[in-house]
């Protein structure tokens, strides 16, 4: 399946099955036919690929890259998987959708617990992705925060009164640890250049992640900015900004 974006004149929605059994909704933005870079955004807990439509219709990122933002696993409409709760599992999905696209020089944009696949997919594919961009990310396994409706999601009785997009959440949230705690060890291979951005008002993920990274990204090429007072919805309330950031890294 593939369809035009109206307002999107260089977008259109594609349908991608990864593991062979999830179909994948994907968002490919392509300007012209020049083989460019791409920039591959991955959400957080909830999320979606529509949430970056703003970056999609940039023209100064167009110029410099094809965009590609997807549903994860257990996000789409048309997933029958209500849950990927592996960090693993989770970037081998994306490198089959980077593979079918035919994406190299791939630069990823996280957000979140998007954070942690973009370092497992860098660690899987290292050939492929050439920079990181951490925005708000939750990699740190000591300062995971755990959210009400991750309890409503696994009890029997309050399961089905929950959206299909928040039981997912809730299975993520409540394995995550556990997760992170089996990236940790990969994260001294990370050797691309990347870009962690945090605000140290940020109420869901702690400032304190920012640590962490620079702990254990010790042979990435690395870059941080703090930004005084911001909270965690950095990439949706400072487009502009996170724009002029992917361009300058």
């Amino acid at each position: 399946m593939t369809k035009t974006l109206k307002k999107y004149p260089y977008s259109k929605a594609l349908e991608i099955v990864a593991q062979k059994n999830h179909a994948i909704k994907v968002i490919y933005s392509q300007k012209d036919s020049a083989k460019k870079a791409n920039l591959v955004f991955v959400h957080g807990t909830p999320g979606s690929a529509t949430a970056f439509l703003e970056y999609h219709k940039d023209t100064l990122l167009l110029e410099k890259y094809n965009i590609i933002s997807y549903d994860r696993p257990g996000y789409g409409n048309k997933d029958g998987y209500k849950s990927l709760t592996s960090i693993a599992s989770q970037a081998e999905v994306l490198n089959e959708i980077l593979i079918q696209l035919k994406a190299e020089n791939v630069t990823l944009f996280a957000h979140s617990f998007g954070g942690a696949i973009a370092l497992e997919t860098a660690w899987l594919n290292p050939e492929k992705i050439k920079k990181i961009i951490l925005v708000a990310v939750a990699v740190d396994p000591e300062n995971e925060k755990y959210f009400w409706f991750g309890k409503l999601g696994k009890w029997k009785m309050t399961k089905w009164m929950l959206p299909k997009t928040l039981e997912t959440a809730g299975d993520e949230k409540y394995s995550h640890v556990k997760e992170l705690q089996y990236l940790k060890p990969k994260l001294n291979n990370i050797k691309q250049k990347t870009l962690i951005i945090h605000g140290t008002s940020d109420m869901i993920v702690p400032y304190a992640n920012v640590s962490f990274l620079q702990k254990e990204l010790i042979h990435a090429d690395l870059k941080i900015i703090t930004l005084e007072k911001e909270n965690h919805f950095i990439p949706f309330v400072m487009p502009i900004r996170c724009r002029d950031w992917i361009l300058g890294i």
